[in-house]
């Protein structure tokens, strides 16, 4: 029977390969917490985007109604399709804030608010994104389909990074909005991003234009810029090394055990 038997070098080699791993931070991982993302969007270059015109005595397409948290998290699907909160009918859209959602979500039936569950290594962002960030809040729009159903819902958003989405028309990154109520949906793609991480902060800005889904489903222009975002979240480091150097405390641990059996 094979016996593991501890040594202090044993111990010496453990210790200083966990904290080499620190220090070079070759394994660390940073998550988020707490911020939010801003849009602004152009209702002038939204109607542009969207082909369809069926009255044309108004907006192709306009933002009727925001709903932002608290508000949002207690209303079901029906509640925002029917609540009024803007008189004028067409909801000012500027500075439409969307927070993070941090911790867990409970979402009321007919609503798919995300969780975040984000994460990547601070020395390459956008190499190591992994999961999404959950954004709290729902706009609804209306349609100019001369229907009684021209009204859509955009929102329950999570924000991700899709490798394959680099580059594809001049200026766009990977940076994506998906929609999450009633159907998942590349709702907005994120253009001419710039990135800044700096004193535990993770700041993003850039354009919002139509994404794939969206402009597929409303006829829409692909990639048409229709606004400009802000995000920013404090940035959390979780040192991945750190795992490390608990699971060399522990195998020294079994080690221990190990040679106590077999005396």
């Amino acid at each position: 029977m094979n016996i593991h038997h501890f040594t202090p070098y044993r111990f010496f080699t453990l210790l200083m390969a966990s904290c080499f791993a620190l220090a070079t931070g070759q394994v660390s991982a940073d998550t988020i917490s707490g911020g939010s993302l801003i849009m602004n969007l152009n209702a002038t270059e939204l109607a542009a985007a969207i082909n369809i015109h069926y009255t044309n005595t108004e907006p192709s397409m306009f933002l009727e109604d925001f709903f932002s948290a608290p508000q949002v998290d207690q209303m079901s699907f029906n509640d925002l399709l029917t609540t009024d909160q803007e008189p004028t009918r067409q909801y000012p859209t500027q500075g439409l804030t969307y927070p993070v959602n941090t911790g867990s979500v409970s979402n009321v039936p007919s609503r798919s608010n995300q969780a975040t569950t984000f994460s990547f290594n601070p020395n390459d962002i956008t190499g190591s994104a992994a999961g999404e960030i959950g954004l709290d809040g729902v706009g609804r729009y209306r349609v100019d389909t001369g229907t009684a159903t021209n009204r859509i819902l955009v929102g329950d958003f999570a924000l991700q990074y899709v490798p394959g989405n680099e580059g594809l028309t001049p200026g766009q990154s990977g940076w994506t909005l998906i929609n999450y109520i009633s159907f998942k949906a590349e709702a907005f793609d994120l253009f001419n991003v710039s990135t800044v991480l700096n004193q535990g902060n993770l700041s993003l800005s850039g354009n919002i234009g139509l994404g794939p889904d969206l402009a597929s489903m409303l006829n829409g222009t692909e990639g048409a810029i229709v606004g400009n975002f802000s995000f920013q979240t404090a940035v959390v480091p979780v040192p991945a090394a750190a795992w490390l150097f608990l699971s060399g405390l522990l195998s020294l641990g079994m080690f221990g055990k190990s040679r106590n059996r077999a005396g």
